[in-house]
């Protein structure tokens, strides 16, 4: 009888087990573990390499990523602190910010700390650089061709596969509902060798930044702060090194040395149950920042299938263009907001009327603006025409509202 972790059953005379949803089966065949997200040439990972663009580092035995790049920042540490570059490391963690930190540094995250390095450590150890490969790759929600218009890989199936798997564990393992995945970094560290080992390991990290909504007055909201996770996994039958007393196995973040850092535990993270609830599976939370700016690229990124949407393109074509003065306003126009530091400019948007009259079927508004000298005289009916006259369009500072004010 096959001792299963969960299923067994006999399909054809031959006893076989099953796993739930969300689980698969490990190299036995036997457990139930949790898998890795796809990883490999067919996940179209980059690879570390020495020669890797000739810009890989070959320091102390440590091979060091090109930098990674995100299309904005994201928040990491207890600061609000804000990357858009990381780099990953053959020796079992990456960083952000600076490449220099850790190269040559024995394995130490209270160091790490002490000296305000931006380190996460899955397994963060001596390694042989030229044993086993480590992949990694950048999926983000909103990449540069999505602002250009242009496709790649940042709009391949993948990218939704694993996005939309960063959305379930988040769901899974904090509860949060709806929350908006922006980016995702899978770094893969894949039959590594101890620098004095034989035995194969294969780890894995998922960095993953956005936004959770909360309700308010029976609507979604975005929630005020970015905040940024890590789920670090350990699979069974994968993590193949035995423990052995002195060597230094540091696992964590800065500012968060997990207690089986360097202890008879650290061999054994693939049959330890994390604070997830699963087998080798720990996450923890690395960041928030309640930037303006991060705000703006949110909303942007929120919207950036329009540019591409032909109902929204004609939608844009049949709304009216802005008059060039203001004089030259008619009645489909109504005040909508007065912006600047003296208030001297005027924004209008297509007056409801106008709409639900000739526009009816069109749910987008226009914004014309216009700088507006206020009239020597209110009360002179010239006075205030001349203003007017001479109030001109100021450009690129309309635009298409996305629904009517």
């Amino acid at each position: 009888m096959k001792k299963c972790s969960h299923t067994c059953y006999t399909q054809n005379g031959i006893e076989k087990c099953t796993c739930p949803d969300g689980l698969e089966l490990d190299v036995t065949g036997l457990v139930c573990v949790v898998p890795y997200y796809p990883y490999g040439s067919g996940a179209n990972d980059e690879m570390l390499s020495s020669q890797m663009y000739g810009r890989s580092l070959y320091q102390g035995a440590i091979l060091v990523s090109p930098p990674i790049y995100f299309n904005t920042a994201v928040p990491f540490g207890n600061s609000q602190n804000m990357y858009k570059v990381a780099y990953v490391m053959s020796n079992g963690l990456f960083v952000f910010g600076d490449e220099s930190i850790a190269i040559s540094a024995s394995p130490n995250l209270n160091l790490a700390f002490s000296q305000k390095w931006n380190i996460v450590a899955p397994y963060w150890t001596d390694t042989k650089p030229n044993s086993g490969h480590v992949n990694y790759h950048l999926y983000e929600k909103c990449g540069q061709a999505a602002y250009d218009g242009t496709n790649d890989d940042s709009m391949s199936q993948n990218r939704i596969k694993v996005m939309t798997r960063a959305s379930q564990d988040l769901l899974k393992y904090y509860g949060f509902i709806g929350f908006t995945v922006e980016k995702v970094l899978v770094l893969t560290w894949v039959d590594v060798q101890h620098i004095y080992g034989t035995e194969n390991s294969t780890f894995q990290a998922v960095f993953i930044s956005g936004w959770k909504k909360e309700s308010q007055n029976g609507q979604d909201m975005q929630e005020r702060e970015q905040t940024s996770y890590v789920i670090f996994m350990y699979q069974q039958g994968k993590m193949n090194w035995p423990y052995i007393v002195g060597r230094l196995i540091n696992i964590g973040f800065t500012g968060n040395n997990l207690p089986f850092t360097n202890t008879v535990l650290a061999s054994r993270l693939d049959k330890m149950k994390g604070n997830t609830g699963f087998d080798g599976v720990f996450t923890f939370k690395t960041g928030s920042s309640s930037s303006s700016l991060q705000k703006c690229h949110s909303y942007t990124c929120s919207k950036i299938n329009l540019l591409s949407n032909p109902v929204y393109e004609n939608d844009k074509r049949t709304l009216y263009g802005c008059p060039c003065t203001m004089e030259r306003l008619g009645s489909q126009w109504q005040l909508y907001e007065t912006r600047g530091e003296k208030n001297d400019v005027e924004c209008y948007a297509i007056s409801h009327i106008a709409k639900n009259r000739l526009l009816a079927s069109n749910i987008r508004n226009k914004l014309c603006c216009y700088k507006r000298e206020k009239p020597h005289n209110p009360s002179d009916w010239r006075d205030v025409e001349q203003t007017m006259r001479e109030a001109s369009y100021v450009p690129n500072s309309g635009h298409v509202l996305i629904n009517d004010p």
